[in-house]
């Protein structure tokens, strides 16, 4: 559950006026004092981030500084002696680890020893590979030293060296020796990423951003067989997480996904009513890249699903999925018939889609729903009402019926919003 830290500290200035009240005695007031105090102890503030990162980067400066001093006279080291070199980041990594993981309560230092740990398995590779002149690219490098650091994120539970790992997935891309382990990465970091995601830890903002990368990385690695349909699945998810977590009052910041998803549909929306079936033609690909596609794909339509069953269906979700089963067709060759309508059908969803909203928002005196429509309804117009292909009497219709809506609808929620009824 997530701490409200401001009215704890209220409920903390509040305490005298109940004690003089006679709401409460000296005792009770002394252990609800030491209770509330000690929780906000346990939040973790910006200082102590920053102090964690500034360790981080001081200790990457110190090992910048011996790298450059070892290369200086690397010649002038045997083949042994350049691999006793190399393991040495390792052996502190070790040794440092098993302290790290006796003292368990300092997250510090777990923090440390991961990345310091990773960072030492990295410098053996490549200092084993220099000297023995080992074959590979450094996608190659990278798709090994990114297996071998995986454990240690669980083992530690860091944060730090889970942010690493997730950007170094994209240097992986676009190798085709390792191209099914694109989604065999995601997989396995999934387990870790979930648990931060629905458990009350420190780190579930954080987990939220690390999901985002995710999803860029699984668009573009896996989704070469029907792209646009990788990307509808993508932000539709991103919509119903983060409309869940806005329901809970979690906005801002710590809500990474409403926007962004709302934002991403809409011009995914937009090019597709443009170009219709031509971003829509499910190609042939190999084998690895079937199997990518479908794990990914897979992966998100379960928790789209999860989704929709964790919550009361209503019209707002109810129309964030549908386009997905509107685009399911078009992966059946004897369907195949419904693609040079995709295009229209585009058009007529994101209208109904905006129409909706709008009568939601009016409805209900809610200016972020209200404005959801306009925008999905706007926006095509943006987009159709600019081609030469349509009569500039109808354009000049379309435009002017859409700015009236939007000097009415401003007309009527200045007035609400000085009432202090909107939302």
């Amino acid at each position: 559950m997530t701490e409200k830290y401001n009215s704890i500290r209220w409920f903390l200035r509040e305490l005298p006026h109940l004690r003089e009240a006679g709401v409460v005695d000296d005792a009770a007031l002394q252990k609800l004092r030491e209770h509330y105090i000690d929780r906000l102890s346990s939040r973790k503030g910006p200082r102590e981030y920053f102090v964690l990162v500034m360790g981080i980067v001081g200790a990457a400066m110190l090992a910048a500084g011996a790298i450059l001093a070892i290369n200086y006279n690397w010649d002038m080291f045997t083949h042994l002696n350049r691999c006793i070199i190399g393991a040495i980041p390792l052996s502190v990594g070790f040794i440092w680890g098993i302290i790290a993981l006796c003292r368990n309560n300092n997250r510090g230092e777990r923090e440390g020893a991961a990345i310091v740990s990773a960072g030492g398995i990295a410098t053996l590779i490549a200092v084993v590979s220099q000297v023995y002149h080992i074959g590979g690219d450094f996608s190659d490098y990278m798709l090994l030293v990114l297996a071998l650091s995986l454990p240690l994120v669980y083992i530690f539970n860091s944060i730090g060296l889970a942010t690493m790992y997730v950007f170094g997935l994209f240097f992986i891309i676009g190798n085709s020796h390792s191209e099914l382990w694109c989604s065999f990465g995601i997989v396995a970091f999934l387990p870790y990423l979930f648990y931060h995601l629905f458990s009350a830890t420190p780190y579930r903002p954080w987990s939220r951003y690390l999901a985002c990368l995710i999803a860029v990385f699984g668009m573009v690695s896996c989704g070469k067989v029907n792209p646009m349909f990788s990307c509808f699945s993508v932000a539709t998810l991103g919509l119903l997480a983060g409309r869940e977590l806005y329901e809970k009052r979690i906005k801002m910041r710590r809500n990474p996904w409403m926007l962004p998803s709302f934002f991403f549909m809409l011009v995914l929306l937009c090019i597709f009513s443009e170009t219709g079936m031509d971003l829509y033609m499910a190609e042939k690909h190999k084998a690895p890249a079937v199997a990518n596609y479908w794990i990914f794909n897979g992966i998100t339509l379960v928790m789209i699903l999860i989704s929709y069953l964790r919550r009361r269906l209503d019209v707002e979700r109810f129309m964030t999925g549908l386009w997905l089963l509107l685009l399911a067709p078009g992966f059946f060759p004897r369907c195949n018939i419904v693609l040079p309508y995709v295009e229209h059908l585009c058009i007529i969803y994101s209208v109904v889609f905006g129409a909706l909203l709008l009568c939601r928002g009016f409805r209900r005196n809610h200016f972020t729903i209200f404005n959801g429509g306009m925008l999905l309804i706007s926006s095509q117009f943006l987009v159709h009402f600019f081609s030469d292909e349509i009569n500039p009497l109808c354009r000049a219709a379309g435009f002017a019926a859409v700015g009236v809506i939007f000097v009415a609808a401003n007309i009527f929620f200045s007035r609400r919003l000085a009432k202090g009824e909107i939302k």
